[in-house]
């Protein structure tokens, strides 16, 4: 789900955007969405089995070989990880499009700890394993607070060994967040996708 603060965004962005169709022919398509007084700029080409966004939020190419056109494909409600599965290969674990995170990575470790720890509730008859689990959930609450990068996450993670508990297979969670510039160019792919059918629409009338 994209941030409201991230639609907002956007939303501003487009006020007074100029909208243009550049070429229309097939799939080869050619889409411009520029401010007069600004210097925001949005390209969308689009040729079979590819989108191609470039501008003011980045370079983006997203390709799948049984999807002729891809820009029906993006503009059907997909989720920020249906656009990611999307993206060519070598841009999916690019950096323009997730980050490690700390607050992605401290939410991460919370769930671990719901996901091999037993509940004070499950462990209603067992107090020394009560004790044991709220001293692990104490000490981690004490420790991730002070984490704020990936190198010392990854290290605490994996010399992490307090009551004999150890984040084992925590790589299997997802630290990471997309990139502001990626949701935005997400956005303005749906965007443009709407604007070029109503104009379309429009012509056909």
């Amino acid at each position: 789900m994209i941030p409201q603060t991230i639609i907002n965004k956007f939303q501003l962005d487009c006020l007074g955007l100029n909208f243009s169709v550049l070429h229309d022919q097939g799939e080869y398509r050619h889409f411009q969405l520029n401010h007069p007084e600004s210097s925001l700029n949005i390209e969308i080409i689009t040729w079979p089995h590819h989108v191609q966004i470039t501008g003011s939020y980045g370079y983006y190419l997203f390709s799948i070989s049984n999807y002729i056109d891809m820009l029906k494909l993006l503009s059907s409600s997909l989720t920020l990880a249906g656009f990611r599965s999307a993206l060519v290969p070598e841009q999916i674990y690019s950096p323009t499009v997730k980050f490690w995170n700390p607050t992605a990575f401290k939410k991460a470790v919370y769930e671990f700890l719901d996901n091999n720890l037993d509940t004070i509730e499950y462990l209603l008859n067992d107090e020394e394993e009560q004790n044991r689990v709220n001293a692990i959930r104490s000490n981690v609450a004490l420790n991730v607070e002070n984490i704020s990068s990936e190198e010392a996450a990854n290290h605490w993670i994996s010399t992490y060994d307090y009551q004999n508990f150890h984040f084992e297979f925590f790589h299997e969670y997802d630290c990471t967040s997309f990139t502001n510039n990626f949701m935005l160019a997400c956005l303005a792919i749906t965007h443009i996708s709407k604007l070029y059918s109503a104009t379309s629409q429009e012509r056909a009338q």
